[in-house]
């Protein structure tokens, strides 16, 4: 099976403590299936696309406006 976690807040190098909790959800999930977390609202990174291993999950970050309308 694999997850695709898309959590609303995710940490950042600013925040280490934000989205925490989907961090240690993913990890654990990764004995059962590929987990990986996609966070399309990060503010701080310079490439408008990333992929990369973070924290032994497969993380993928966007850099796209954060619009009240996209809620």
């Amino acid at each position: 099976m694999n997850v695709l976690m898309m959590p609303t807040w995710y940490f950042e190098e600013n925040n280490p403590f934000a989205g925490i909790f989907t961090t240690e959800q993913s990890i654990y999930l990764k004995k059962y299936c590929n987990v990986a977390i996609y966070y399309p609202f990060d503010t701080i990174m310079d490439e408008k696309f990333s992929n990369r291993y973070e924290k032994q999950i497969l993380t993928y970050r966007g850099k796209w406006k954060n619009q009240k309308f996209l809620r």
